[in-house]
């Protein structure tokens, strides 16, 4: 996917210059869907743990579209403790870490 594809028209309203978007590509984008398992966060109708899986692997899907490369620290209703996401990240190496949360 080429600059003009991500930006589109929109690019000169965001003053986005063609050389932070090719540092943006590839970079490494580490997304923590927060709560899981015995942990459901808030509830509702649903819970939070369940919100956030959902907008999260939607949030992965979009920004690997734009280029970027992305992980996960879960992709199913299961508990990851704070300790071990965290060294998720760190092992993958990457250079933003998202936590989710509602």
């Amino acid at each position: 996917m080429g600059y003009d594809d991500v930006l589109g028209q929109r690019r000169n309203d965001w003053n986005i210059s063609r050389t932070n978007i090719e540092r943006m590509i590839n970079m490494k984008m580490f997304i923590d869907l927060g709560h899981g398992g015995k942990d459901p966060g808030a509830v509702s109708k649903i819970t939070e743990s369940q919100y956030t899986l959902i907008y999260g692997l939607e949030l992965g899907k979009a920004l690997t579209k734009l280029g970027f490369d992305v992980a996960y620290s879960r992709t199913t209703d299961v508990f990851i403790s704070l300790t071990d996401r965290c060294s998720m990240a760190n092992e993958w190496n990457a250079d933003y870490f998202i936590s989710v949360h509602f």
